[in-house]
């Protein structure tokens, strides 16, 4: 199953689904279905609704990569990706965190957020639950922050990993050869980390809400 076409015909019958049952819950054409398993077609640009109402893997679905993880079809129905461009993907929940202001503590055993954000544009990422909104006012208990594991540049809101093992939710400024200018967003004050002492700059792409999460075992 090395294309996109087999991999949604093994999945429509792993689920006992017509082509036309696949077009009415994802809102692709049945005829542009048709085309994709027969191999007429190489692509579509609607990938994760296709692989929800298959009920599989949108990341499997899309690369053939990891397991077809199949689960109900319509189970994620009441998602809407209309606002998103390009090709939506998963990315998996690595923890929960309060994004204190000295660091950003990610609690990586918290099973209540063993699971994925549907529907982002993130190739290389992440996320992270917001536990409280004390300590970050912008952002709300019960959200979720979908990072992409690129260096941040100036203007974006990242997270600063150091060599020491902290990790910090910093607004970049600007960059300089040997130093990141940086603001404290929630806290308003400005910093400067020198890049000696830095390991890895991430950027957040998203703030989302709860109801684009779903655990691993349906996703």
């Amino acid at each position: 199953m090395n294309t996109l076409g087999s991999r949604l015909k093994a999945a429509r019958t792993a689920n006992s689904l017509t082509q036309a049952e696949v077009s009415r819950r994802s809102g692709v054409k049945q005829s542009d279905i048709s085309k994709l398993e027969n191999g007429s077609v190489a692509g579509s640009t609607k990938v994760v609704q296709l692989a929800l109402a298959a009920g599989c893997d949108p990341r499997w679905l899309a690369t053939g990569e990891g397991a077809p993880s199949f689960f109900a079809p319509g189970e994620f129905d009441h998602l809407s990706f209309e606002h998103l461009a390009g090709t939506p993907i998963q990315v998996e929940v690595r923890g929960a965190s309060q994004f204190l202001e000295g660091h950003t503590e990610i609690d990586a055993d918290d099973p209540s957020v063993r699971g994925a954000i549907v529907g982002t544009t993130v190739n290389v990422g992440y996320a992270i639950k917001v536990r409280g909104d004390r300590h970050a006012p912008a952002l709300k208990d019960g959200q979720f922050v979908v990072i992409e594991a690129e260096p941040a540049a100036p203007g974006d809101l990242g997270l600063f990993t150091l060599k020491d093992g902290r990790v910090l939710l910093r607004e970049l400024l600007r960059e300089t050869a040997d130093a990141y200018h940086v603001d404290l967003p929630a806290w308003g004050a400005r910093q400067t980390l020198p890049k000696s002492d830095v390991a890895t700059t991430e950027h957040i792409v998203a703030v989302v809400s709860p109801n684009r999460w779903a655990p691993f075992d349906t996703v």
